[in-house]
């Protein structure tokens, strides 16, 4: 869900002022996260604690009264009432995503979007536009191509997906209808060429321009898989803790894919807090550093210019999916990582991850200088590791799941 809440951040100063062009600042000191992103966050953190949206909404709502919502929305969110009020609004499309990772069909992800659009937006466009953006989603993170996910939208919700943006971007206007913006949204991302490109065709044809951006960058996300680090980077500088909080734990949680079960999220919980409070230390006759997840370091960085590295990972072979060993079978499987990196030619420093709060014993690890990401994760995986850190150069240590 972080490139819609990068699409909304990145159009927020355009909403009102818009620009024709794909040339324009990304970010400047008036960007900021607005309705679209504290509703995304929203609906994400119903899912991840199995909490009715309609309530969720209001909450969230309640807490950030600013952010800039409708007229309809606002009246509803300080009202005692929970009906929807039949809505056909843009607000349905724009704080769905997260539906469209949590969920892996296609009839649970349709079934999930309308209940999450119905707890306002219960007008059929609504739905349906919650229902495409979703189902768009789904079907990019899971390898469809641009021409089926542009054939399967229009044959399920008879949106014209055929124009141009060289067309549509003369004579558009501001309009905040599901039906008004959501197909716009959705050829904005099947012209794109990366992620940041789609955000940028986004606010290039005018309108409602941070929605437009946050439903393109939904889709374009899953898409491309990726968000490139100094937008991920200026998107957490703009939120509260509270509100990134949620977006790490939704993240972590779908790439462990267990935010079905109740049980396995509360160990999941479990396990991400206890990685949170886990220093990461790397020492030896030269080097101590101490590494903790999303602070950076600067001895860190100094160690891969030294190395000439631009990247590195932090993880260990000992207790497989958290299942604690006995200590000789935990040494055996630590010989073998190392072995491993020998044969494959990587530097390494040993080092231990140890709890801040002394849950759990040491266990001692490696920093391995050079990997790049896949390979990192691979190496977790084959050592059934839960998590692993992962370092790029200039940037904070980041916690990845390797279920």
């Amino acid at each position: 869900m972080l490139g819609a809440i990068a699409g909304d951040i990145i159009g927020s100063v355009y909403e009102r002022n818009n620009i024709k062009s794909t040339e324009f600042p990304l970010f400047g000191e008036n960007s900021r996260f607005t309705d679209d992103t504290v509703l995304t966050i929203a609906v994400a953190h119903a899912i991840l604690d199995d909490l009715d949206y309609t309530g969720t909404l209001k909450l969230y709502g309640r807490k950030y009264p600013n952010a800039g919502y409708g007229g309809s929305f606002r009246n509803w969110i300080f009202s005692p009432s929970k009906e929807p009020y039949n809505s056909w609004g843009n607000g349905s499309a724009m704080r769905v995503s997260p539906i469209g990772w949590a969920f892996n069909t296609a009839g649970d992800v349709l079934r999930e979007a309308e209940k999450s659009a119905a707890a306002t937006h219960n007008h059929p466009e609504g739905i349906k536009g919650a229902q495409s953006v979703a189902l768009a989603i789904l079907m990019a993170r899971q390898g469809e191509g641009k021409e089926t996910i542009k054939q399967e939208i229009e044959r399920r919700f008879n949106y014209d997906l055929n124009r141009s943006l060289s067309e549509i971007r003369p004579d558009y206007k501001f309009d905040v209808s599901c039906q008004g913006s959501v197909p716009e949204s959705i050829i904005a991302f099947l012209e794109s060429e990366s992620f940041e490109d789609a955000v940028r065709l986004a606010i290039s044809i005018g309108g409602d321009s941070d929605t437009i951006a946050c439903i393109a960058g939904s889709i374009a996300e899953a898409f491309y898989k990726e968000i490139p680090p100094h937008i991920t980077a200026e998107v957490k500088q703009r939120l509260p803790d509270n509100l990134w909080e949620i977006v790490e734990r939704f993240d972590f949680a779908i790439k462990c894919n267990n935010h079905k079960s109740k049980t396995n999220r509360e160990v999941l919980d479990q396990l991400f807090e206890a990685y949170l409070k886990t220093d990461y230390i790397v020492k030896d006759e030269t080097i101590n550093l101490t590494l903790r997840i999303d602070e950076k370091n600067s001895g860190l960085d100094d160690l891969l210019v030294k190395n000439e590295s631009i990247s590195a990972a932090f993880l260990t072979a000992y207790n497989p999916y958290s299942q604690s060993l006995s200590r000789a079978e935990n040494e055996k499987r630590q010989e073998e990582l190392v072995s491993i990196l020998r044969e494959k030619g990587y530097k390494f420093l040993y080092g231990y991850g140890e709890s801040q709060t002394e849950d759990w014993t040491a266990e001692p690890s490696v920093l391995i200088l050079g990997v790049d990401c896949q390979t990192a994760l691979e190496i977790a995986r084959q050592f059934e590791q839960n998590a692993f850190l992962f370092i790029e150069k200039s940037n904070a240590p980041k916690l990845i799941s390797s279920r």
